[in-house]
């Protein structure tokens, strides 16, 4: 890697997961272009793949495990991977100012991509900046829908797809108290006023001095500011506002919606005028063309617990939002705990509440209206509604076992009913074809047990 010649040492530093590595590619080939002075970083929100390589030169890969995070497996856990590729945000960029020695350190998301060299935040560390933001809007956006005043409002006044911090006391103890927000708060839930690391980064300019604010509109173009800003397109590129763009984030966009900006918003939706329809279809272009043509979809690494089970969002909210405290390592053991009795219902009672089973059911008014868990029939009825609604929740069989299997453990006819299900393998529904067909259950079971078939069968 190249280091500036002067005594400024520059670093421009991504985060992704090995699935948007086509995106990153667009994004260190650009800056490559403009900024071959810089040093390059990928964060990697994920595991070190051998099938997958990023294929540019130049470009040193941190694991956000070698980031020095207490307790990682709690932090990967507990985040979706959405929450997780911005949550190691400040450790990264930590890392490379105190541990590297970075002068300044440039952050752009993997969505982004150069037209021309950054040259106003450059010029705003030369004029004593120790930080330099790009705000969402700079001007009212006064209409209905997304992305007006009252939604970026709700989103953080700044976007943090870009931020650029100097090697400074101000900067490093501001890294700091992000760190201590972002290892347990860094959640996508703006109606408590939290929308991952970004809306943290409104208070910056009320805690630090030298914060440099940038309403330079060829900065960070993108759904949420084109309303406000005129892209027009030349022989040799493209003008915001009749000045070359320097940086578009691409954010939300879809190659199987071509005429579509964003998934963010409705507007730029369809009819995209000509400079900017031409700017999709370049970036979409070079999406195919940065891919390699290869067609793999990266499995995320810290999507499954450690035997293999799919472990949804679902459960990563349980986990995270449980009173309980849990001491080891959650990929390898949480999946038993949800399949656990909540405690709700006495053990000794038939249509146990397991813990997963409980949160679902506290997360949601619909739910609780609708199921009555303090009676038999409500818990049945819940638990008709649960394993019909598995795949929609993203739920292996695993989880459905402790509803299936609601007899005495004991019991020779609960053996026989373990070793059929193993031979049919764990599918439920051809354990539910099984059972459909014994004429030997108890007769305290059959009626509970066909109200279970007809709920598959509707």
């Amino acid at each position: 890697m190249n280091s500036t010649s002067n005594s400024k040492k520059r670093a421009i530093v991504s985060i992704c997961s090995n699935n948007y590595f086509p995106y990153v590619r667009i994004l260190f080939s650009s800056a490559q272009k403009y900024h071959p002075e810089v040093d390059l970083f990928l964060c990697l929100a994920d595991e070190i793949s051998a099938d997958v390589e990023l294929g540019i030169r130049g470009v040193e890969i941190i694991p956000a495990a070698d980031l020095g995070i207490e307790n990682f497996s709690d932090f990967a856990f507990r985040y979706d991977i959405m929450e997780f590729n911005t949550a190691v945000k400040p450790f990264v960029m930590r890392q490379l100012i105190e541990s590297r020695g970075y002068t300044e350190v440039i952050y752009l998301d993997p969505d982004i991509e150069l037209f021309a060299p950054m040259t106003p935040v450059l010029d705003a560390f030369e004029g004593g900046a120790d930080f330099v933001l790009t705000p969402h809007l700079t001007a009212p956006a006064e209409f209905k829908d997304f992305p007006n005043d009252i939604g970026i409002m709700k989103a953080g006044i700044y976007n943090l797809g870009f931020i650029a911090l100097n090697n400074s006391q101000d900067a490093i103890a501001f890294l700091q108290w992000w760190e201590r927000k972002l290892r347990f708060q860094c959640i996508n839930q703006q109606d408590q006023g939290i929308f991952v690391d970004q809306k943290f980064v409104d208070l910056l300019p009320a805690f630090h001095e030298n914060v440099a604010i940038l309403r330079n509109h060829s900065l960070n173009v993108a759904y949420w500011n084109l309303e406000q800003r005129q892209l027009t397109q030349t022989d040799t590129g493209w003008l915001v506002d009749g000045k070359p763009l320097s940086f578009f984030h691409f954010s939300g966009i879809d190659a199987k919606q071509p005429q579509r900006l964003s998934k963010h918003t409705e507007r730029f939706n369809g009819d995209l005028d000509v400079p900017l329809q031409a700017i999709v279809n370049h970036y979409l272009a070079k999406l195919q063309e940065f891919s390699y043509g290869n067609n793999v979809n990266p499995e995320y690494s810290y999507g499954r617990f450690s035997n293999g089970l799919g472990i949804s969002n679902l459960m990563r909210y349980c986990y995270r939002n449980s009173p309980e405290k849990f001491t080891g390592n959650p990929f390898e053991s949480f999946h038993q705990y949800l399949n656990q009795p909540s405690g709700m219902v006495s053990s000794l009672s038939p249509w146990k509440v397991t813990n997963l089973m409980r949160y679902l059911w506290e997360q949601r008014i619909d739910l609780q209206i609708a199921f009555d868990l303090n009676h038999l029939q409500g818990r049945l009825n819940y638990a008709l509604w649960f394993v019909q609604h598995a795949a929609e929740n993203n739920l292996d069989d695993y989880f459905l076992k402790p509803i299936i299997n609601n007899v005495n453990s004991e019991s020779t006819k609960y053996k026989l009913l373990l070793l059929f299900s193993k031979l049919l393998g764990d599918s439920t529904w051809k354990f539910r074809n099984f059972l459909k067909k014994s004429l030997w259950l108890p007769r305290k079971l059959r009626k509970p047990l066909r109200l279970l078939f007809k709920s598959f069968s509707n």
